[in-house]
């Protein structure tokens, strides 16, 4: 029987300020420390994105060191294809990796492919950032200004900082949302009433997340407690 791999993360010389931490990998009796940085925020980021790629591979019975797996995942994100669709894949696989949200990831993918369909990288140029971002007048400044904000991270990915200056500069419109205060929302929560208390109660937290997080209904249904360790 093979020996699973683990992997957690440790901090040596903790008396010491900035003291490094490191993906300890442990197999059987054998201990291996790899070195991530002294920010912690950052190491915690990257044990998940080990452990995560080690799911992976064991889901897909796929043989093979999730370390090495992620460094071959990381050099392919960082390598643009020559078509938008082939840039896509490889800038939604690196924000992945960064630890972004798939309902954010999959919006502003949405975004780019219905701007730039699939024209060659090597046409991208600021008079085609103008028109792209011409035709979208007819939308909501909500929109537009979340359209503006996924180019500019597309071309950062890209290293076009030429291009990231041409995306125009837009202003969503001002909200004309009557807030709740924090009483009022607490009174809507006290207020749920079911025939299941399990269910009732199950309710009452629901809204206490979305009022606390500011969260979608969708966003909020799909939390899982690696999002908010996070």
């Amino acid at each position: 029987i093979m020996e699973q791999t683990h992997y957690t993360l440790v901090q040596k010389n903790r008396k010491r300020a900035n003291a490094p931490w490191y993906i300890r990998v442990r197999t059987g009796s054998s201990v291996r420390d790899i070195l991530v940085g002294t920010d912690r925020g950052k190491a915690e980021v990257e044990l998940m994105k080990v452990q995560l790629t080690q799911k992976e591979l064991l889901a897909s019975g796929t043989p093979g060191n999730p370390l090495d797996a992620l460094a071959i995942e990381q050099k392919r994100a960082s390598e643009p294809l020559g078509s938008i669709g082939g840039v896509l894949e490889r800038w939604e696989a690196k924000r992945r990796l960064e630890g972004f949200r798939e309902q954010s990831i999959a919006t502003y993918g949405r975004a780019l492919r219905n701007m730039l369909g699939d024209v060659p990288v090597s046409s991208l140029d600021e008079a085609l950032v103008a028109r792209v971002m011409d035709s979208t007048r007819h939308l909501k400044g909500s929109t537009r200004h979340n359209y503006a904000a996924a180019l500019k991270n597309l071309f950062r990915f890209l290293k076009r900082p030429d291009l990231v200056e041409a995306v125009p500069s837009v202003q969503p419109e001002e909200s004309e949302h009557n807030w709740w205060s924090r009483d009022e929302m607490a009174r809507i929560i006290s207020a749920v009433d079911c025939k299941d208390p399990i269910r009732e109660l199950q309710f009452r937290e629901y809204l206490e997340v979305m009022a606390t997080v500011g969260s979608r209904q969708g966003e909020t249904g799909l939390l899982r407690w690696k999002d908010l360790e996070s």
